[in-house]
């Protein structure tokens, strides 16, 4: 539906799915060795990223955030999974911190892996550091339409990333059916004797609320009576209207010939 990039280090598209619109933010955040101003210019523009992004859709933000996050998930239940790896660092914290201002989760430590290599997502050059720093993040009330997510080590991607993937299920809403409106007999009303029936009997009651004082009358006691009194009267007169026979979508000769 659109796309905009927003820096060097930011970019969002915006797609159409079948439960509405999905807008996926894909983020390379500054690494350690990058200055705290950078890192603050990096979280603003994320921030406002977010802010801009429409409240009903489903949002995604995922990419390299060179932070640590750790296995506290006691202290960020909610937001960070069981299955976190390493230590946690600064960056780390900073992340968790933005996240749970922002009602997300980081849904690559909330399922556990039968190999420790689809757990870390990057590794150094002498390949003796692994960390977990690519993440996928989203909304806490997407979080249970995750079924899996996990990195992928036998991928060979020229990089000391691993690719990181997420299962998302969608679940389409059910429509809910239309309440069956009861629909009263009003052709019943050309008949003189039922016509006259019909008036003596709401006649009678109108006449008590005509009555009331001014002082003593809310306007929503009137209105419910009102309402209470047409129905009461349509359905001891007039009655339920039966509903029309539906014709067979299908003739028996269309039956016969197939």
């Amino acid at each position: 539906m659109g796309y905009n990039p927003i820096s060097e280090r930011l970019i969002s598209a915006r797609l159409r799915t079948q439960i509405g619109a999905a807008t996926i933010i894909q983020a390379y955040a500054p690494n350690s060795s990058s200055t705290e101003e950078e890192a603050d210019q990096f979280y603003d523009q994320l921030q406002q990223t977010i802010d801009n992004t429409p409240s009903q859709d489903i949002l995604i933000t995922m990419g390299d955030f060179n932070s640590k996050v750790g296995t506290d998930w006691e202290s960020w239940n909610g937001i960070l999974g069981k299955f976190g790896y390493g230590e946690s660092n600064e960056r780390g914290e900073r992340l968790l911190n933005f996240c749970a201002q922002n009602d997300l989760c980081i849904s690559n430590t909330f399922f556990k892996q039968k190999k420790e290599s689809r757990e870390w997502t990057w590794e150094s050059p002498d390949g003796k550091t692994k960390n977990k720093i690519d993440f996928i993040l989203i909304k806490q009330r997407w979080k249970s339409n995750i079924s899996m997510a996990r990195s992928f080590p036998s991928v060979d991607t020229g990089s000391d990333h691993q690719l990181v993937l997420a299962n998302f299920k969608f679940r389409l809403k059910v429509k809910p059916k239309p309440l069956r409106q009861n629909k009263y007999d009003i052709q019943k009303l050309k008949d003189s004797t039922t016509r006259s029936s019909f008036e003596i009997q709401i006649g009678a009651r109108f006449e008590p609320l005509l009555n009331v004082p001014d002082t003593d009358l809310e306007v929503e006691d009137l209105w419910d009576s009102i309402k209470q009194s047409f129905k009461e009267t349509s359905e001891s007169v007039l009655g339920l209207k039966k509903p029309k026979p539906q014709k067979p979508w299908i003739t028996s000769r269309s039956t016969q010939i197939m």
